[in-house]
């Protein structure tokens, strides 16, 4: 027999962490790369792919386990034989606009199988790349890049999901609902009451167009319901002109209700984790399985009797359901959260430009030692550039969760765990430095990346650790990245004044104002669309700035806006009363 697979969690030859380190869907999956000459060289020969095995064996006991004829020959999850799991959900084709960015976890956009399959959202250390670098030359003739980090460096500052985007029909489908064809013709076999073919390519209920007039009037909101606009253009030309112009929509838009990841709050991390709460599937409505344990992070959207994930790996809910967490689990969850983010203010170094040029100390008010806190989503998001594993091996929510799994889970109960309760606490299917190194595995440059630690140091890596049973940090990123931040925009500040005349007569006042930062510079010599990130030099235009008559290709800011930055606006005043201090 000659049989080629894709690895599952039972595979001890030569264990690997597929999705979350490398990537059976991949366009290469040659052990070699498609052009190295040193590092793994040998056409393939040398070295296993870290997603595909291929053996050669005689069977011993006959073909049933190989060539089955009632359930299909693929059986994913933990089992390599005809007792797994005959579907496996990993990724999800999204059927509407995305409204986060880490739901472009689900994109392909790795090229080779060493490189993960959940990238924008998800940061592991790779194992061909130094973990205080994000590229590595390997070989006279190969460079290796971290993916997964330059992916999440290029999106997580630059970019955000308005919504705004066609309503395409929702035509009534199957419960586990067929591609659309996209040669199709979307009115193609459609009934008496208008509806398509489900399996043809949607329709438009509303044009772009539409759907930007409508928001512009208020008639209804985008699809990311947390926009909103800037209230003194409401409704004029100049708004719905920059809503149609990708370039210049941020400077028209708000965004409400952003959650400062830099929060210390366990209680305020608490309600953002529960805004997962009481999402109805389509097996599960809104307050089963109970009340306290509905908070969902499904990876895909659950599809038909897609099931709560429960027992270990080898239970085929892990392969093909969803995490459900309970309420003490969020909060748990969100103690971890506070802890991770106080270990990592005090990590000053953590980027490649920190390595060149180091961060003085910062010591704040109040404070025994330096601490800053995430300087942008890109530093949340990402690992960190440093010596120390316990942050350059994976990403604070990731770490958070490792955290979680160490102090707060039960020492007896796998349901409080959450990312080795699939693995029996980490035993079953453990990958570490010494299952790289053997001549069945591949050749990696940097086999110690595969060892993520928890707070203790201790490795966690399981080959389970992508199913989608066990919570990942791009899981949690996908429902709540959409309101994150690391800065708030709108301020409360009080103040208080006194004054006495001549005769010794006294009067005091208490006042409250609301500020708000709004995209408007103080100059409005650049527009709002201006990367405020762009050169600054109040005198002379500084190598590699360019002035042009397009504002939003101008990133040369005038020395007032150089200083001043953004306008600042007073939303509301008031005079306080003595109770209400």
């Amino acid at each position: 027999v000659m049989d080629l697979a894709v690895k599952t969690a039972d595979w001890s030859g030569a264990p690997y962490p597929v999705f979350t380190h490398s990537n059976p869907m991949a366009a290469s999956c040659r052990a070699d790369g498609a052009g190295r000459t040193d590092l793994g060289e040998g056409n393939g020969f040398v070295g296993a792919s870290p997603s595909y095995r291929m053996r050669l064996f005689r069977p011993a006991a006959g073909w049933f386990n190989l060539l089955e004829t009632t359930s299909g020959l693929g059986y994913g999850g933990y089992s390599t034989s005809s007792s797994g799991s005959t579907v496996a959900v990993q990724t999800e084709i999204p059927l509407a606009s995305p409204t986060g960015l880490a739901q472009y976890v689900h994109a392909n956009l790795s090229m080779r199988d060493q490189q993960p399959l959940l990238g924008i959202g998800s940061s592991f250390a790779h194992t061909q790349v130094n973990a205080q670098r994000t590229t590595q030359l390997n070989s006279p003739n190969w460079t290796d890049y971290d993916n997964a980090y330059l992916l999440n460096h290029a999106v997580w500052d630059q970019y955000f999901l308005s919504g705004a985007a066609p309503e395409m029909t929702k035509a009534s489908a199957p419960a586990d609902p067929t591609p659309a064809d996209p040669t199709a013709n979307p009115n193609a076999n459609a009934n008496a009451s208008g509806n398509g073919n489900p399996n043809s390519t949607p329709a438009e209920t509303r044009s772009l167009s539409t759907v930007l007039d409508d928001f512009v009037k208020g008639v209804q909101p985008l699809n990311n319901p947390r926009m909103r606009l800037l209230g003194e253009f409401h409704g004029g030309e100049d708004l719905r002109s920059a809503m149609g112009d990708y370039r210049r929509s941020a400077s028209v838009l708000l965004h409400d209700g952003t959650f400062n990841v830099n929060s210390t709050s366990v209680e305020a991390w608490t309600a953002v984790l529960g805004s997962a709460k009481a999402i109805a599937t389509s097996r599960y409505a809104a307050n089963l399985p109970n009340t306290t344990q509905n908070t969902r992070y499904p990876r895909a959207t659950p599809q038909g009797t897609a099931a709560a994930a429960a027992g270990t790996m080898t239970n085929a809910s892990n392969w093909s359901g969803f995490v459900n967490l309970s309420d003490s689990q969020v909060r748990n969850l969100a103690k971890a959260i506070v802890e991770e983010n106080k270990a990592r203010f005090k990590v000053l170094a953590r980027t490649e430009r920190d390595q060149s040029y180091p961060p003085a100390a910062r010591i704040f008010r109040g404070q025994m030692t330096a601490a800053t806190p995430y300087l942008g989503l890109t530093e949340f998001v990402n690992r960190f550039l440093h010596p120390s594993p316990l942050v350059s091996r994976s990403g604070a929510l990731q770490s958070a969760i490792f955290r979680a799994d160490k102090f707060y889970a039960s020492t007896t109960n796998t349901v409080d765990h959450f990312s080795d309760r699939l693995s029996n606490k980490g035993v079953l299917g453990k990958v570490d430095v010494a299952a790289l190194s053997t001549t069945t595995a591949g050749p990696f440059a940097n086999p110690e990346n595969i060892e993520l630690p928890d707070p203790a140091g201790k490795n966690v890596t399981h080959t389970a650790l992508g199913a989608p049973g066990n919570l990942l940090q791009s899981d949690l990123l996908e429902v709540i990245g959409s309101s994150l931040s690391t800065r708030s925009d709108t301020f409360t500040i009080r103040a208080f004044g006194e004054a006495w005349n001549t005769s010794g007569d006294s009067a005091k006042c208490w006042i409250e104002a609301v500020i708000q930062r709004i995209p408007e510079f103080i100059d409005s010599t650049n527009a709002a669309e201006t990367a405020a990130a762009g050169p600054k030099n109040p005198t002379t235009l500084v190598p590699g700035s360019t002035i042009t008559s397009d504002v939003t290709t101008s990133n040369q800011l005038t020395p007032v806006n150089n200083v001043l930055g953004r306008r600042f606006r007073i939303v509301s005043f008031r005079t306080l009363k003595p109770n209400e201090i």
